[in-house]
């Protein structure tokens, strides 16, 4: 059957997948929630709307479409995704953009490689563990994707990376804004006002995070209409943080 590939959210890495998807003339079309395309909160409750005929062969790359069983999924985000627990080691063999370029036979660009190793594990791939990928490469591709999703320039986004970086370092000297879970601290910041997510502070905050080798505790919320904040865990986590806060500090607290 014919294949056609399904596009999720929009960000870096699926603008090279559908750069790529063009150039090889293949077919494609945008996951659509509610008359729009998908973004990363609805890019796994797409609707069918009529354009993914039965005679396809459908590939999901990072989204879900009600309705429509898939020949294929490239992603890496979800339990049961074909990259979901690669480790950063093999960023590009985890990513969406190499399992595609695997699927066509297509050998990667340098580029390609940075930004697999920034979209699948940045953390690690800023301490330095995708081999054949710098930690400056890493960091110069994330803070340029964030400023231009934040409406700064480089050197203001930079900036507000640096005063942020300085924030964590100071709240961490006060052991009474760290909170233990699992193993290993992390840091509470859940009184720090982020914005909405993805707003300038919240995405420079990540990479402070990030530079600082720290995970962290975070109040946000998705838009100015959600009455209910959420709390996230964020930043440099261990395995054991990530499990001790679903297990045992979100039910404390009441998260659902």
């Amino acid at each position: 059957p014919n294949p056609i590939f399904t596009l999720g959210a929009d960000d870096p890495e699926m603008r090279r997948v559908r750069e790529i998807l063009e150039e090889e003339k293949l077919p494609y079309v945008l996951a659509e929630h509610g008359g729009e395309r998908v973004t990363v909160r609805t890019a796994y409750i797409a609707e069918h709307v009529g354009y993914l005929a039965t005679s396809c062969s459908v590939y999901f790359v990072e989204c879900k479409v009600d309705g429509i069983v898939p020949y294929r999924i490239l992603d890496h985000h979800n339990p049961g995704d074909p990259g979901y627990d690669l480790p950063a080691s093999e960023s590009w063999r985890a990513s969406s953009l190499g399992q595609l370029c695997t699927l066509l036979d297509r050998e990667p660009e340098h580029s390609d490689l940075v930004l697999a190793a920034m979209d699948h594990n940045f953390p690690a791939a800023y301490r330095g563990e995708v081999p054949g990928v710098t930690s400056d490469e890493v960091l110069s591709l994330r803070i340029q994707e964030n400023a231009q999703q934040s409406g700064l320039s480089i050197t203001k986004f930079s900036a507000l990376v640096g005063l942020l970086q300085q924030t964590i370092e100071k709240k961490c000297t006060d052991k009474t804004n760290m909170v233990q879970l699992g193993e290993s601290p992390v840091l509470d910041m859940r009184d720090f006002d982020t914005g909405l997510v993805y707003s300038p502070t919240y995405l420079a905050l990540q990479v402070a995070l990030v530079k600082t080798n720290i995970a962290a505790l975070l109040t946000t919320a998705n838009s100015t209409k959600d009455k209910a904040k959420k709390i996230i865990l964020t930043g440099c986590g261990t395995s054991s943080n990530v499990e001790a806060f679903f297990k045992e500090f979100g039910p404390l607290i009441g998260l659902s």
